[in-house]
Formats: C-alpha cells, structure tokens, sequence
C-alpha cells in the first residue's frame, strides 16, 4: 500500500488512506485502489442515533465531541417541540420540514448558546429495534409523536465536496498511471449525481457500478422521493485501462451478512447498511470475487469469532478467489491484529490492515484480506 496520499488528507479531502494492492491471478496483474471520500459533511445533530456528527472526521469540532452538550440538547428538544404543539404536526418518515417560525428557532438557539446554526429540520422515526439507539430514542421522543428536530450548526458547500472528490481523482488518476487493469473503489459516495458530474471530467474512468443510465431521470426522482441512489451512501467501482468482464454479483452470503450487520427483529430481516453499501463483484476469466466493503463497525473478539465460524469456513469451501478491500471499520487493539492475522495467514489468507487517521481513542482500520487459490 505505497500510495501517497499525506496531502489529501492534510488537506481535508479525505480522512482515510488510500489502499492500494496489486493482485496476480492466473499470471494476470490487477491494480486495485481503495478509499473512502467522506460524503458531503455537515456538522449536525443525528437525533435518532444520539449524536452530533461530522462525516468527514477532520471537520470535526468541539461540538462533535462533547457527549454532554449533545445529550442536554437532545434531552430538551421534547419540551420544545410540545411547547409549540409540533408534535401535532403531520409529518412523513424519512422526510423533513424546514422550521422557520422564528419563536421556535429562538428557544432552540437558547440550548446551543455560542453555536449558531444554518437551518433546522422537524423530522419523524419511529423506532423499529434496528438500532443500539432506539431506546433511547423512544424514551425521548414518544411523547412528541416520534417527531424531533435535525439541526445543522455547519454545513458544507456542494462545490467543496465536488474539489474533494476531483483532487481524489486526480491523485488516483496519477498514482495509477501507465498501469493496466486498474479497478477503484470507492465508499461512502453521497450525493451520487454531484459525483457523477466530476467524474465527467475524467473520461479515462469508467463507472462501472451502480449502473445508472438517465441522469436526469434519477435526479427527478431524488427531487421527489428522496429515495433512490442519489440520496443512499453508495460504494462505487470504476475501471480504467480494464481489459476484463466485470459483474455484480447480487447474491447474499456470509460475509455480506456480517458487514451488512444483518439481525432479525420481530422475524424480520434487517441491515444497518444498505444495499449499496457493501457489493460483490464478480470477474469470471479471473475466478474472481471482489467484495467492496464500508462496514459496520466490530470490536476485537467478534471479529475473529465470526472469521473462525463463519468466514473462513465459507471462504474456504467456494473454489474462488476472493478479495475484499474498503472501510472495513474493524476496531482492533494490537494483540487482536496480531492474532487475526496469524489465523488468516494460518489458512493462506493474506491480508493488511491500515490504521484510520484522525481517530483519537479507539483505533478502527481499513484494508484487505486476499485469498488465492
């Protein structure tokens, strides 16, 4: 992994290195390149999950990081919301209603004294077990109907995101030049079309996923709906100079399920990612499986134990080649990385784990993990 990339992420572009690795299958040579491009980053408060959030995690700020303040903030939107009779507003899941009454902004602006805020959204969840939150949720917000307020102390401007994703490229398109058979990928990509109106300005990058074939199409229905691709995080795969078929394999398995966090509640299936999250694809005259990964986040032990149940088992028993690259988001201490490396080396399995920047306490790691048969 001997990408430079110290300037992209000083200069807050990214906050994840780029991977790189170079993979020989078959005597063929792939050059696959891996990073996650923060989605648009705002600073602003993530109510149904407990928190005030910055996606890109060099923006990140003293309200960020006050767990305090955000709960004495959260605790009080209630009172607020009752006090102006919102609750009694008919607002629709997964929408939101910009509040301008200025009696409402102004009690809200009393809790966050010294931290002015761009605009404020009524919003509604009702709470499905999915999330470690939920409780917490529901012990807040049930009163108010389920709804409660997202507020946006920062945000960032579309042009900002759109120079990030295009010196990403830029230092991509560099370090792979004169390579053949290069494959990118890409996490955490939001809003897709913003991505996909720099990525015109690279005519040597092909996308190959998510398929999309009318623009414009899309772009209304996200206007209307909120609910297509360009409002989801997605991973993306581009190709350049690729001389192979490429597909996306659509079906499930083990390790999609563990990095999807699959859980059933109530007997029903559910992900905390989406199904752009986490994609497998598939290169036929390779034998090939690539799996592009922005994981939940595992902790140490469940990470080895899924591996040792589950993973390798699997791994082992498909007569493929596997490669799976991304933001694996493994939370690791050093005597976890050092045993999780000597079981998949122990069965032929390599591997590399890069520590993310910008994370003070608990360490998590991207990479890649590379089984060849």
């Amino acid at each position: 992994m001997d990408v430079v990339d110290n300037d992209l992420i000083q200069s807050k572009c990214i906050d994840h290195h780029i991977l790189y690795k170079r993979l020989c299958i078959k005597q063929k040579f792939l050059n696959i390149y891996s990073v996650n491009i923060a989605q648009i980053s705002h600073i602003r408060t993530m109510t149904m999950f407990n928190k005030i959030n910055s996606f890109l995690r060099s923006y990140e700020n003293s309200l960020t990081n006050d767990k305090e303040f955000a709960k004495k903030l959260f605790d009080e939107m209630p009172r607020i919301i009752m006090k102006h009779n919102l609750h009694k507003e008919n607002v629709e899941e997964g929408s939101k209603v910009e509040i301008k009454d200025i009696k409402v902004l102004k009690d809200l602006q009393k809790l966050v004294p010294g931290s002015p805020f761009d605009v404020v959204y009524l919003r509604k969840y009702i709470p499905k077990g999915k999330y470690k939150t939920d409780e917490i949720f529901t012990k807040r917000f049930e009163k108010t109907n389920y709804i409660y307020f997202d507020i946006y102390f920062q945000r960032e401007n579309v042009n900002v995101y759109k120079n990030r994703i295009r010196k990403t490229l830029k230092s991509l398109d560099k370090s792979s030049k004169r390579k053949k058979n290069v494959l990118i990928c890409l996490q955490e990509i939001k809003p897709l079309l913003e991505f996909i109106i720099v990525l015109e300005e690279f005519p040597q990058f092909k996308l190959q996923f998510p398929k999309v074939t009318n623009i414009q199409m899309e772009k209304e229905n996200y206007e209307k709906k909120f609910k297509t691709l360009f409002f989801k995080s997605n991973t993306i795969l581009l190709a350049k100079n690729f001389q192979f078929s490429i597909f996306q394999s659509l079906t499930n398995d083990v390790l999609l399920d563990f990095f999807n966090h699959k859980k059933i509640v109530d007997g029903q299936v559910t992900y905390e990612r989406n199904n752009n999250q986490n994609v497998k694809y598939y290169i036929p005259a390779l034998n090939l499986y690539i799996y592009n990964i922005h994981s939940f986040i595992y902790k140490d032990k469940r990470i080895t134990d899924f591996f040792q149940s589950k993973g390798l088992e699997f791994i082992k028993n498909n007569q493929k080649n596997f490669f799976i690259v991304g933001d694996l988001n493994f939370q690791m201490s050093p005597n976890i990385i050092q045993l999780f490396t000597t079981i998949l080396n122990s069965n032929d399995i390599s591997c590399s784990f890069v520590e993310t920047p910008f994370y003070k306490k608990k360490k998590t790691f991207d990479g890649y993990i590379f089984r060849a048969i």
